[in-house]
C-alpha cells in the first residue's frame, strides 16, 4: 500500500531530522523538502502537522525556492496544489 509506504518515510526521515537536531549537525533541507512532499500526499491528518513549519524553513533557506520549484515541476504535482490552495 502506498499510503503505508508514505508514511513509512514520513517518520524515517522525521527521526533523522530529530538525530540532526540533536548531533547539531549542519541542516540539510533535503529532509524538510521529502516531508513536506509526503505530508501533503498521506491523507492522514495527523501527518500534515508539519507542513507549514517544513515550508517556512524551506523557503527561508538559501536556493530553498529554487529547489522547491524544481519538486513543483518534477516530483509533485500535488506539492504544486497544495501552494496554490494555500497562496504560498
Amino acid at each position: 500500500d502506498i499510503e503505508e509506504d508514505y508514511k513509512k518515510a514520513y517518520e524515517f526521515i522525521t527521526e533523522a531530522m530529530e538525530l540532526q537536531q540533536r548531533n547539531r549537525q549542519e541542516k540539510i533541507i533535503n529532509y524538510e523538502i521529502n516531508r513536506l512532499i509526503l505530508g501533503i500526499n498521506i491523507k492522514n491528518k495527523e501527518y500534515k502537522v508539519n507542513i507549514e513549519k517544513d515550508y517556512l524553513e524551506i523557503i527561508n533557506y538559501p536556493g530553498g525556492r529554487e529547489l522547491l520549484d524544481k519538486c513543483n515541476e518534477k516530483i509533485s504535482p500535488n506539492l504544486k496544489k497544495w501552494l496554490e490552495k494555500n497562496k504560498m
